[in-house]
């Protein structure tokens, strides 16, 4: 047996799904503000007669992700670069699009509430990018990131304001906040000790961290050392670039190596073959690698979300609901026989 990031060591819901906020990647004309309707896509498989039946549920762990801002700024560092830095605006934005009425955290709320089971919530963080030489006055002082105390105390305040946020919602009875994900998936050598504090700070409130990382990105086989708790990697196959099937293994293989998680990826544009996402799952089964029913799994997306796929790929999203289905039962049933 592959010594995967196994979901019951991590003592949280799994697999987890990656849900994105905004106006999307380049390319990607379509704005999604997650309201009660649209989360049903990902906690049901969108039927109406499955909302109450907690056996058909589909997600109940959820990584929030922001993309770009209504200012135009990327939030995502995937895209530096494209547009300005962001500074305390689009930071600001974020978090109040968080604890909005009617969308995201209380939409998701609303959307849970017949089924009487909680959902575990993780947060992307807003990255820090150091050419933002006047990022704002928020925290009580004008910062620039070419500093990186300045850098370090954005980001120490932008979480105990989500945190603060977080203590007065009335939603903490269905929704548990486990921690923060490190918003970047290569970890270069500026934001190393940068990383280091932040996940102390995280974890003396009693979270998590996690981090996303690429297969082959630098330290991330020592992903412990640089201070995250939990780390998927993505094994970057999606069809049509250069990168071969057999990276899925390879990214696999080294995953039980390391002990951490994968990323299973679907995606849509001009990388992505329509297969991408069966060559993840066939080879998850217990008869090749077996991480769909022994790893902790982060279900991701490019240029398309759970709501696109429901309507515009049918087979394909009916298709993801099954597996997920699956590897839900499986690992229930494996936890019912070893208790």
């Amino acid at each position: 047996m592959l010594p995967y990031l196994h979901p019951q060591a991590c003592g949280y819901k799994n697999p987890i799904v990656e849900v994105c906020f905004g106006w999307g990647a380049p390319r990607m004309e379509m704005h999604r503000s997650w309201n009660a309707a649209e989360w049903r896509y990902v906690l049901y498989g969108n039927s109406e007669h499955q909302r109450r039946r907690t056996e058909q549920s589909l997600f109940s762990a959820v990584l929030l992700t922001p993309m770009q801002s209504s200012y135009g700024r990327y939030w995502n560092p995937l895209y530096l670069g494209l547009t300005e830095p962001t500074d305390e605006r689009d930071w600001l934005e974020w978090l109040v699009a968080l604890f909005a009425p009617e969308q995201l955290l209380h939409a998701l709320d609303e959307a849970i509430a017949e089924a009487k089971r909680s959902i575990d919530i993780w947060i992307t963080l807003p990255y820090p990018d150091r050419l933002q030489p006047d990022f704002g006055r928020s925290s009580g002082t004008s910062l620039n990131f070419r500093y990186p105390e300045d850098r370090l105390e954005a980001l120490l305040w932008w979480v105990d304001a989500c945190l603060r946020k977080w203590k007065r919602s009335s939603f903490a009875h269905s929704l548990k906040l486990r921690g923060f994900r490190w918003p970047r998936e290569v970890l270069v050598a500026d934001d190393e000790a940068l990383v280091r504090a932040l996940g102390r700070h995280v974890r003396s409130k009693g979270l998590r961290f996690m981090w996303l990382a690429h297969y082959g990105s630098a330290h991330v086989h020592a992903w412990k050392d640089m201070g995250f708790d939990f780390m998927y990697v993505n094994p970057g196959y999606y069809g049509r670039s250069d990168v071969p099937v057999e990276y899925i293994d390879y990214a696999a293989l080294f995953a039980s190596t390391v002990g951490s998680g994968l990323q299973l990826v679907c995606g849509k544009g001009s990388l992505c073959d329509r297969g991408h996402p069966y060559e993840y799952w066939r080879r998850g089964v217990p008869s090749r690698l077996d991480y769909l029913d022994r790893a902790s799994l982060m279900f991701v997306f490019q240029e398309t979300d759970l709501v696109d796929l429901a309507r515009t790929r049918k087979q394909l999203y009916r298709d993801l609901v099954h597996v997920v289905h699956g590897i839900r039962r499986r690992r229930g049933k494996a936890a019912r026989i070893n208790r």
